[in-house]
């Protein structure tokens, strides 16, 4: 259990950091304050953090461990990457071949399972 005085926390907007408190509050760590803080940023700052993006993390565990989470930008399971080669030697510039399938979410779900707390 973390009390909230024992984690530094900060977010770009004040709704993101009462989020981070309260998770911090329930006896969530900081990735839990973390996600919190991204999921109400989502709604507060939606320019800057959305559902929509990418997802890149790094987290440093309490063994010492330092780990990289990188949810970002994955091609559509519908995607021909063999019709994209043949077109040109190089990803397009524009069309529905940029389109990437958002990792924000999926990298939140991994973050939550592998370092938050249940309950929190």
């Amino acid at each position: 259990m973390t009390p909230a005085g024992a984690l530094a926390l900060a977010a770009p907007h004040p709704a993101a950091l009462a989020a981070a408190r309260r998770a911090a509050a329930r006896g969530g760590n900081a990735v839990d304050a973390g996600l919190a803080a991204a999921a109400a940023l989502t709604v507060v700052y939606p320019h800057q953090c959305s559902l929509g993006g990418d997802l890149i993390a790094m987290v440093h565990a309490p063994d010492g461990t330092v780990r990289a989470l990188l949810s970002v930008g994955a091609a559509a399971a519908g995607t021909d990457v063999e019709a994209l080669r043949a077109a040109d030697s190089r990803m397009p510039a524009q069309g529905p071949g940029t389109v990437t399938v958002p990792g924000a979410v999926a990298g939140w779900a991994a973050l939550a399972e592998a370092y938050g707390t249940p309950g929190a």
